[in-house]
């Protein structure tokens, strides 16, 4: 009850005044998860390009001897399905995620409780690497 509590006669009690701020601060709640659930999506987009990338390091198909000895990520058809989205991956994860988590970290414990309120920028970021990250994990799916 560090916002608001509920005195004994049932009125709402806050030092948030209006009913807007208190909103606001109940959305800010949620920024972790929306974090936790970007890293997650991440790491699974890695997890599956590293499979994509051993199965077509290994998987062989017919190449110019005629035999089955060429494996199918020699083929430029290949590289150019997996490489954009291995350099998108790298490209989120270590600007795009690390940036805003280092952003959050520093913003959610300003005043040493961590219950400072967040920046309406960080705020944004949070939501948009979310959805970045989304979009980008069921692309690689």
């Amino acid at each position: 009850n560090s916002v608001a509590d509920v005195d004994k006669s049932g009125n709402l009690v806050s030092k948030i005044k209006s009913r807007r701020g208190r909103f606001l601060v109940a959305l800010n709640q949620l920024l972790s998860g929306r974090l936790c659930l970007a890293s997650k999506g991440v790491g699974r987009t890695k997890q599956a390009l590293v499979i994509a990338v051993r199965y077509a390091s290994t998987r062989l198909c017919v190449g110019e001897s005629g035999k089955s000895d060429t494996p199918i990520m020699d083929y430029q058809l290949q590289q150019r399905a997996l490489i954009p989205l291995i350099a998108r991956t790298f490209v989120i994860s270590g600007l795009g995620m690390n940036y805003v988590k280092s952003r959050y970290g520093k913003e959610s414990t300003a005043n040493g409780l961590g219950t400072a309120e967040l920046t309406p920028e960080l705020q944004l970021l949070c939501s948009g690497i979310k959805a970045m990250v989304t979009w980008h994990c069921e692309r690689t799916a």
